[in-house]
């Protein structure tokens, strides 16, 4: 969205959604499944963070609290309740991790019973991750989806981004 000079979060999905709604309207084919979203932006100078997203949250945890940012519900692309996406202002936290992450991690069958992970299963993951450094999440959160997904399919794509800020 450089190219409209957009930095709000809320604002680029707002374009992101008209212009894939816009796109698929002049086709043939029709959306069926959106694409959820979750998007980020740091001031480092003023040390002010924005973000949005389209159905998943932004999970942080404040001195050891878990803070659940919520999320649209709303995916880019869909023509169900459109509406605008929100913007939310977040506490610039040091020593802090900050997850957004798409829906397959959670989505995945595997372990004993071949159940999915659940979300509430990955953020108690990563609680436990969070006070690690960076490379070490990485390790874990690896570790424990090929463990969990064992020799089954992977049944979605899966996008989880964990960061610190300085």
């Amino acid at each position: 969205m450089r190219d409209f000079k957009l930095t709000d979060p809320g604002v680029v999905l707002d374009n992101a959604n008209n212009l894939v709604v816009d796109f698929f309207s002049h086709g043939a084919s029709e959306i069926k499944d959106g694409m959820d979203v979750s998007l980020v932006s740091i001031d480092f100078r003023k040390k002010k963070i924005k973000w949005a997203g389209a159905n998943n949250p932004l999970i942080y945890f404040d001195g050891g609290d878990l803070k659940k940012v919520l999320p649209d519900k709303m995916a880019i692309g869909s023509l169900e309740n459109p509406s605008r996406f929100s913007t939310h202002y977040v506490p610039y936290l040091t020593d802090t991790t900050y997850y957004m992450f798409s829906d397959g991690y959670a989505d995945q069958f595997g372990g004993d019973c071949n159940k999915k992970f659940m979300q509430k299963r990955l953020i108690a993951l990563m609680e436990i991750a969070s006070k690690k450094s960076i490379a070490k999440q990485d390790e874990l959160f690896m570790e424990t989806f090929l463990e969990w997904k064992g020799n089954t399919d992977q049944v979605d794509d899966v996008a989880l981004f964990g960061f610190k800020l300085p």
